[in-house]
């Protein structure tokens, strides 16, 4: 599959009817000083944990917000919580879609923002970053995708760490989506997320990004919070992928590519076998202890 463009999705989106569609909240106009910045969540059956999603998404109080909510046709009660916010919502819609993937690319051919960042169900943005972010787009390169830390919380207990967001790290990992901020005009150029890649469509988004030279400005700073993986909690598959990409895009040598490779699957295999025998989770306790 070629990499879709934003406006084979706004074509696409333009002659489809969803399920159910709603938002009440009107789109506010973005400033020099208060760019217009889309916060999307594209979610599906996440009752437990999209509230405090969009809770930490409204507590922004960033004036230029536009805020979608891209359903995947939940069955529980996803939507009745949506619609409960409806009135803070700028648009929501659900049907079917084709993976995590194709709902963000539904959401960004849906948005209007100058910056677009994606906010998944059962993640967090920290108080302030949008401000943040707006105090440094006033100064840089309005083509740049802000790039910032993420906190990771551990499933097996309340311990946390910080994830790095620094560009440098493309070629050998993915970054944390969360903290990642990509100005619409770099959707309009390079494309959007390739459906080929299941769950490592954003990495391929980011190495595309790298290779054709966008700019990228890091923020050394903690603006996402995220749960454990979801989509991408197949370990093994995730490497694979990721593998794929590093090959395809070229920044390591082949030799680097498969030791690299080599290395995440012993790793992987050893998780897998200390958490069957109960000692992953001590191991993390100890490792993160100072995180509490």
């Amino acid at each position: 599959m070629s990499v879709p463009t934003l406006q084979d999705y706004q074509a696409q989106l333009a002659q489809r009817v969803p399920l159910a569609q709603g938002g009440k909240k009107s789109l506010p106009v973005g400033t020099v000083d208060q760019p217009l910045i889309t916060l999307i969540t594209v979610v599906f059956n996440a009752e437990k944990t999209l509230e405090k999603t969009i809770q930490s998404v409204l507590a922004q109080n960033y004036p230029a917000l536009e805020y979608l909510v891209i359903d995947g046709g939940s069955q529980d009660q996803t939507l009745a919580l949506v619609q409960t916010y409806e009135d803070q919502i700028t648009h929501w819609r659900s049907e079917p879609d084709l993976g995590i993937y194709d709902a963000m690319n539904k959401g960004i051919a849906l948005s209007r923002g100058t910056m677009i960042g994606l906010v998944n169900a059962g993640d967090y943005l920290e108080l302030g970053t949008l401000d943040l972010l707006a105090k440094h787009w006033r100064k840089e390169d309005k083509s740049s995708i802000f790039t910032g830390n993420c906190r990771v919380l551990l499933s097996s207990s309340n311990l946390s760490y910080i994830e790095p967001g620094d560009p440098s790290l493309i070629p050998l990992r993915m970054l944390p989506h969360g903290a990642i901020f990509v100005p619409r005009r770099v959707y309009e150029k390079q494309g959007l997320f390739n459906l080929d890649f299941k769950i490592t469509a954003d990495y391929d988004f980011l190495c595309r990004c790298y290779q054709q030279k966008v700019p990228f400005f890091y923020l050394p700073e903690t603006l996402s919070s995220a749960s454990p993986r979801g989509a991408s909690g197949n370990y093994f598959l995730t490497e694979w992928d990721l593998s794929r990409i590093r090959w395809r895009y070229g920044f390591l040598t082949r030799l680097q590519i498969l030791a690299l490779g080599l290395k995440s699957f012993i790793t992987i295999t050893l998780h897998y076998c200390l958490e069957w025998i109960g000692l992953w989770r001590r191991i993390e306790e100890r490792r993160y202890a100072r995180s509490r």
